[in-house]
């Protein structure tokens, strides 16, 4: 399939510091032993938490958490052949996506912690619901090819055209439109923030946060769009004749930098 782009109303984060940031990464995936010792483990979890209240703490656990037992879930679907509706695979796939971490690791990372009584606000209960949603489909459709290739039953192309005997491009164009409504649903809701600010007497630093998440949020959706179309992982020739990146096990030959890069 001739990989879909999709037509995301947020535009792309300027970092003209990407390449640094790339090698320094690489670099560090190599020389830190985090595929191969279990103390590096212990160096994440910390580097994680550092600095993060235990309410935010809590939150994040229960997205592992989630993420785990969606899991399971998917392996059972795998050995039990299970034929999965629409809405219940998209329910499935929220978890299974961490999508919800990669939201708290931008908490994190933004410096944006949200007050417990925003992070449980409706609105921004949806916002994070929308952006997870147009995550998990756009890596779907631009993954097709390679869980094709697997076998995989998880991709919600495949389950639209098991459940409405839809050929591969109808099912891709209804993707395509579940994202547009989502998008603008988006634009439209976080329009409303400045009443959450209201509702909740935010303070000045508290609405801070909060606009650098609704910021860290679009940048998620749009950096997925851009990664999943630019990452080897979900080429259609992954796996054919070079590293295959598909698991942590590949990354350091996946990654692995020439000689003359090396420190």
């Amino acid at each position: 399939m001739e990989r879909a782009v999709f037509d995301l109303p947020f535009p792309a984060a300027e970092l003209p510091v990407l390449t640094e940031v790339a090698q320094r990464h690489r670099r560090w995936l190599v020389d830190s032993g985090l595929l191969a010792s279990p103390a590096a483990i212990d160096r994440l979890m910390s580097r994680l938490t550092e600095g993060m209240s235990p309410a935010w703490q809590a939150r994040a656990a229960a997205c592992f958490a989630r993420f785990l037992q969606g899991y399971i879930e998917e392996a059972a679907n795998r050995r039990d052949q299970t034929a999965l509706l629409p809405d219940g695979y998209l329910d499935l796939r929220i978890r299974t996506g961490a999508t919800d971490i990669i939201m708290m690791l931008a908490e994190r990372i933004d410096d944006c912690e949200l007050p417990l009584r925003v992070a449980r606000h409706e609105t921004v209960r949806q916002l994070c619901h929308l952006s997870a949603q147009v995550i998990d489909v756009v890596q779907d459709v631009l993954s097709l090819d390679k869980e094709v290739a697997d076998g995989d039953l998880h991709n919600i192309v495949l389950v639209l055209c098991r459940h409405h005997g839809w050929d591969t491009e109808r099912a891709v164009g209804h993707c395509r439109t579940m994202v547009q409504d989502w998008t603008d649903s988006f634009v439209v809701l976080q329009s409303s923030l400045p009443t959450v600010r209201a509702e909740l007497h935010l303070t000045n630093s508290e609405w801070a946060r909060v606009c650098r998440y609704a910021g860290a949020l679009r940048a998620c959706m749009r950096g997925n769009h851009d990664w999943c179309g630019e990452s080897p992982r979900y080429a259609p020739d992954a796996g054919q004749g070079r590293p295959y990146v598909g698991y942590l096990e590949g990354l350091d030959r996946a990654y692995a930098l020439p000689e003359s890069e090396h420190p």
